[in-house]
């Protein structure tokens, strides 16, 4: 009976079972065998020598299986290891080239930013962080008629040194602290004396720490347009200069106020949209015999256009009336449009020329009558008549004709006028106006409106006459706020 051999057998059948196996069979054997001695004392001394010869055979295997599976698991971690090293160069030999290619397409686009700095016209400088001169392109010296060299030694090499603005030191310290490009315009003296103008844009540059390594300035000459624009200026100046004489002449021409509050209480709203108008009013107080046959003529006018063109209409306009009334003495309104009209039109030249010019006019004729009455007799070229009465408290209006004065180019010098006339009482109200404030615009471009006017007529006619001018503008302001003034605006108020 030999119970240990299966095993063994067993054992030597795999050798490259896993090494725990081999000490497993080791173990079992030296069990086995002791008890194989005791149960069989037939066993021979051959065969206890070949069992102990086996298990040392045995165990030395799984010794070297051992061993093997350890050098095994240490070449693999070392594989891996090489492996990890090899992925993490192929990686930094990846990024290389990615470097490269950034590198070649920065060399690229310097050198392309080089043939252009050495190519433009302008003057291209590239200064330190101190703002002190380094380099300058070819264009340069050609701007300014030396070496950057040479400019150094007149002039010093900090940007602070050689620039005329006194405001030099901030601009610097802006370009540097916010990062942005500044521009500013400056003067210097050349060798020959003669004063350059430049347009100069300084941008900063940043290092990879993200602080200011150097300054780039580009040098732009503009001392044709600095030129230009000095007597561009001074030509505006001489016409601003000729356009307030024209105001002075303008003004001179329209009725001085204290001579109408002679006759009746009134306020007068009057803004050019420049600095001259065409908008006027005129005013002429005629004396026949008594008091009860005094002629007072009131009109308001708005000219086409505005500014010089419209105050040039004026003036020929206020002559015309003047010519017609106080040195004509025609003085039924229907009759002193006609004339005006004939006036411009013959002035203007308007039969024979493409001109079109013309005006419309509110014009009123007042009248004292006894008890406290006054006779209103009105004609309107385009323009109604606003009236209050005090004692309806309600606000009336008379339409003008619908023909302007002039305007149409070979039209009939023989328009006719209409005449309306209404009686009122003392303390009510006229109102002669221009378009101006009723098609003033807001800053939504809604217009100030006829019906809001009259609404806000009705509203103040009672207060006194200075209030009702201060509440008019007042309103007026509140709905044009920032909006541009459109044209001009007249508005006079006579209480009778």
């Amino acid at each position: 009976m030999r119970p240990a051999t299966p095993i063994l057998h067993s054992a030597m059948a795999h050798p490259w079972a896993r090494p725990r196996r081999w000490f497993m069979l080791l173990g079992l054997n030296l069990a086995v065998v002791p008890q194989a001695s005791a149960q069989g004392a037939a066993h021979s001394a051959w065969g206890w020598g070949l069992s102990v010869g086996l298990a040392v055979l045995a165990a030395s295997a799984g010794l070297a299986a051992f061993l093997l599976w350890k050098a095994l698991k240490v070449a693999r971690g070392e594989l891996s290891l090489q492996n990890n090293r090899l992925l993490l160069a192929q990686k930094e030999l990846d990024r290389a080239e990615k470097l490269l290619k950034i590198l070649r397409l920065e060399n690229t686009h310097l050198r392309k930013l080089s043939i252009v700095a050495q190519a433009t016209e302008n003057a291209v400088m590239l200064l330190d962080a101190q703002g002190n001169l380094e380099w300058a392109n070819v264009s340069f010296q050609k701007l300014h008629g030396c070496t950057l060299e040479e400019y150094i030694k007149r002039k010093g090499q900090n940007l602070k040194q050689v620039n005329s603005l006194p405001n030099i030191d901030a601009l610097y310290e802006k370009a540097i602290t916010t990062g942005t490009s500044v521009s500013y315009d400056s003067y210097t003296t050349e060798v020959s004396g003669e004063r350059r103008w430049f347009h100069t844009t300084l941008t900063p540059v940043y290092d990879d720490s993200g602080k200011v390594s150097q300054l780039v300035a580009i040098d732009t000459d503009i001392t044709r347009l600095k030129h230009a624009e000095q007597e561009l200026t001074a030509h505006n100046e001489h016409m601003k200069a000729s356009i307030q004489y024209a105001l002075n002449i303008q003004e001179a021409i329209l009725p001085i106020k204290e001579r109408m509050d002679k006759c009746f209480e009134s306020f007068i709203i009057y803004k050019p949209k420049d600095i001259v108008s065409g908008d006027f009013y005129w005013f002429s107080h005629i004396e026949i015999d008594d008091k009860f046959n005094q002629k007072t003529f009131v009109a308001v006018v708005d000219c086409t256009g505005h500014g010089v063109p419209g105050a040039f209409m004026s003036l020929i306009g206020n002559r015309l009336l003047n010519e017609i009334v106080n040195e004509k003495g025609i003085f039924k309104p229907n009759r002193i449009l006609k004339f005006l009209n004939v006036g411009i039109i013959k002035a203007l030249k308007q039969t024979q020329t493409d001109n079109s010019d013309g005006m419309d006019v509110c014009l009123v004729l007042l009248e004292k009558l006894t008890d406290g009455k006054h006779r209103v007799t009105f004609s309107g070229a385009k323009r109604p008549l606003l009236y209050y009465t005090r004692q309806e408290k309600e606000l009336f209006a008379l339409k003008g004709d619908r023909k302007t004065i002039g305007g149409v180019r070979k039209r009939k010098t023989k328009a006719m006028y209409s005449n309306q006339e209404v009686i009122l009482s003392d303390g009510d109200m006229l109102y002669l106006t221009t378009d101006g404030l009723v098609d003033q615009n807001a800053p939504d471009r809604s217009k100030f409106g006829s019906k809001r006017f009259r609404d806000l007529v009705v509203e103040l006619a009672d207060q006194p006459i200075d209030q009702q001018r201060v509440l008019m503008e007042e309103a007026l302001a509140q709905h044009q706020r920032d909006a541009l003034q459109r044209d001009d605006i007249t508005i006079v108020g006579i209480r009778l």
